[in-house]
């Protein structure tokens, strides 16, 4: 039997990140300037955007897992253009998160913040600074930290995009971590509803964990936490917004899992039917910040993916045939 833990409380710290992060008179967010190591080894990334921006190349698969990025096979879909030339993506960050998730590729340091690795940048100044990119890709990706503790971010890039004339030819994304309700606590209906009619725009929603344990052991918060990350998917759902969910495949308990995983897929398909089909294994791998801070246990945790992986997979063929299994998630409908 696992020992039960506390967690920290990811809402409570939710609401004091917030506070450092954005100026609703102003019209600013704070965004996470991008450290330089992280991309001076690769041969698909580059800064850009006054040290703000990040221009790289989608990762659509890794080894024998299955297709682990949905976000170029949509991108092309919504905007009409051939998969390649959605490869590349033009990223910024928000410089806070309410988890601490283990196997972040980012330094903690970048997400608390501190003025030090980031400054308040209005949405219009950053869709500017796209704009002026001569090798401009035709993705916008939000992301953190996490970028729904500002869910005004999103709906004021829309409304930037919209003003240069940008709207029609850009693909805008939006990572979340399920993490609170502050879309429906800081946007009125009016500005919910602008957000999910735009076609050219989708959202990631990342499960930490298929269980309160294997949450509490990704996130270090609090394992009830979980059930706000599971009820928050459901509203998003029922919004009717464009929704890829991700889950994390990593735990120390493989015999749990036989058990926790079935439930989880069952109160998926409690919020939607198709919502399993839906739903991205995701394969954690080691990045530079993830190798300062593992421990023995983590590693195994990585190791178990695979397991956990074929216990999703053999859920998966339980409840739905091969033909539906074998659609484009892109295609898979919600509504």
């Amino acid at each position: 039997m696992t020992a039960k833990h506390e967690g920290f409380n990811s809402s409570e710290l939710g609401f004091s990140m917030r506070e450092r992060a954005i100026r609703p008179l102003t019209g600013e967010v704070f965004l996470a300037k991008i450290p330089p190591a992280e991309v001076e080894k690769s041969q698909f990334a580059h800064i850009n955007c006054d040290g703000y921006g990040l221009v790289r190349k989608s990762v659509t698969s890794r080894d024998d897992w299955p297709k682990i990025d949905i976000l170029p096979e949509v991108a092309s879909s919504r905007l009409g253009i051939p998969v390649e030339d959605a490869m590349a993506t033009q990223i910024f960050r928000d410089g806070i998160c309410n988890y601490r998730c283990w196997y972040c590729f980012v330094d903690f340091r970048y997400l608390t913040g501190n003025p030090q690795y980031g400054s308040f940048v209005t949405p219009d100044r950053m869709v500017e600074m796209y704009q002026n990119q001569s090798d401009r890709p035709s993705i916008l990706y939000l992301t953190g930290g996490q970028p729904d503790l500002l869910p005004e971010w999103p709906l004021w890039t829309m409304k930037a995009l919209e003003k240069r004339g940008l709207d029609s030819s850009t693909y805008l994304w939006q990572d979340d971590n399920l993490s609170s309700d502050f879309l429906w606590r800081y946007v009125d209906r009016e500005g919910i509803d602008y957000m999910r009619n735009n076609k050219n725009y989708g959202r990631s929603a990342c499960l930490k964990g298929f269980s309160k344990q294997s949450f509490y052991e990704n996130t270090g918060s609090a394992p009830a936490n979980f059930e706000t990350q599971v009820d928050v998917l459901g509203r998003l759902v029922k919004e009717g917004f464009d929704i890829y969910p991700y889950l994390i495949m990593l735990t120390t308990e493989i015999d749990a899992a036989q058990r926790e995983i079935p439930q989880l897929m069952d109160r998926l398909r409690g919020i939607h039917e198709n919502l399993p089909l839906k739903v991205f294994p995701s394969k954690v791998v080691e990045f530079d910040q993830t190798s300062k801070r593992i421990d023995p246990k983590q590693r195994t945790m990585m190791q178990n993916q695979h397991a956990i992986l074929d216990i999703w997979l053999s859920e998966l063929d339980r409840r739905y045939t091969s033909q539906q299994i074998s659609q484009p998630k892109s295609q898979i409908s919600l509504s």
